[in-house]
């Protein structure tokens, strides 16, 4: 199976899926010998985890740039109107709403209580995009992921954990 190794001052042998590549992190001077063999024990493991990223989420599609700037324009009109509407009920406020077109995460909350989401969030359903903007609102209160920001998510979205639970599983409709 091809893989990639990265060396470095680590003491066991881990084995990463990111972008469609196998990345295997070793130990320095660890026998190459050693780490086929590894990486050969752990097939069936490596094949599970490429399926599962390939049907994962809408955002790991390609896109080109045309269906990108619709997408922005779709996020722009329906994304930034619900996260007003959102602020304004939890009585949460952000210093802006903006679109992005990032790709490794749904939303952010900045220092300055500036909220940015991904444009690639309008292909999710509604209680997946509402779980996203009130959990980077609870940031403009707790800039952190404490407890204390989860019982305030939790307030404005009471199955908050069920639904984390689907968006890292990659679920999307």
């Amino acid at each position: 199976m091809d893989h990639e190794v990265i060396y470095s001052s680590r003491r066991t042998l881990c084995i990463q899926i990111k972008d469609g590549r196998v990345i295997v992190r070793a130990p320095w001077r660890y026998p190459r010998t050693k780490i086929d063999a590894f990486v050969s024990s752990h097939e069936g493991w490596i094949s599970k985890k490429l399926n599962e990223k390939r049907e994962k989420t809408p955002i790991e599609r390609e896109y080109s740039p045309d269906e990108i700037a619709m997408l922005k324009k779709r996020a722009r009109a329906e994304l930034i109107p619900r996260a007003m509407e959102l602020s304004q009920k939890s009585g949460l406020s952000a210093n802006g709403f903006s679109v992005s077109g990032a790709r490794t995460r749904y939303g952010s909350c900045s220092w300055q209580n500036r909220i940015t989401l991904s444009c690639f969030l309008v292909l999710y359903k509604q209680e997946y995009i509402d779980y996203v903007i009130m959990h980077e609102l609870c940031h403009t209160v707790h800039k952190n992921h404490s407890a204390d920001f989860y019982a305030l998510l939790e307030r404005f979205i009471p199955s908050c954990k069920e639904v984390r639970r689907h968006l890292r599983n990659g679920d999307h409709l």
